[in-house]
């Protein structure tokens, strides 16, 4: 596979530049065993419902989104900025450096722990609103990953095709559940 592609210097000259594949932070994500949308937006200090989108390119993200999940992913952000906001020009070096120092800051920290209370006082964890909407969100992940598996071998497959439309709506409607739920919590 040719990973190079000709270019025409601004002196007339031609050479060749290398091909930059495209950044897809899904399928990022998706090579990483166990990490659904709302452990990595957790884990880099932004909703599920933001990190969702800009996933599935539905909305263009801002910059510090977008440096956050270059840095998480191990990608630069010059690579993620051209496949997910192609044609526009990059911002300033600045601009991109307090980025990054805005994604650093938003990432969570951890709590300190807080001691339990005397087995006989302790009460079974119920999960919250959220804990479940989470693990729906979870599975429906999955869901849809394999059925996108099974389409990639198979797109002539009319059934699979139908599945996997109804599984990523289901998914879309668990995810504005969340949001509404987180947004509850909030106050």
């Amino acid at each position: 596979m040719d990973t190079t592609q000709a270019t025409n210097g601004t002196n007339g000259s031609y050479g060749t530049m290398p091909i930059v594949p495209p950044v897809d932070f899904r399928v990022l994500r998706e090579k990483r065993k166990g990490w659904s949308v709302a452990r990595v937006a957790e884990k880099i200090g932004f909703t599920p419902p933001s990190v969702y989108v800009t996933e599935n390119r539905k909305k263009r993200p801002g910059s510090y989104l977008l440096a956050a999940l270059a840095s998480f992913h191990g990608v630069s952000f010059e690579d993620a900025w051209a496949s997910y906001r192609p044609g526009e020009p990059l911002p300033p070096a600045a601009d991109i450096e307090a980025a990054y120092i805005e994604a650093a800051a938003r990432k969570p920290k951890r709590a300190k722990a807080k001691p339990t209370p005397a087995p006989s006082a302790a009460k079974p964890a119920q999960p919250t609103e959220l804990d479940r909407l989470e693990s729906e969100i979870a599975g429906r992940e999955a869901a849809v990953a394999e059925l996108e598996r099974r389409l990639a071998e198979d797109w002539g497959d009319v059934e699979t095709l139908a599945a996997h439309r109804r599984a990523r709506d289901e998914l879309r409607a668990l995810l504005e559940r969340w949001e509404a739920a987180f947004e509850r919590a909030q106050g």
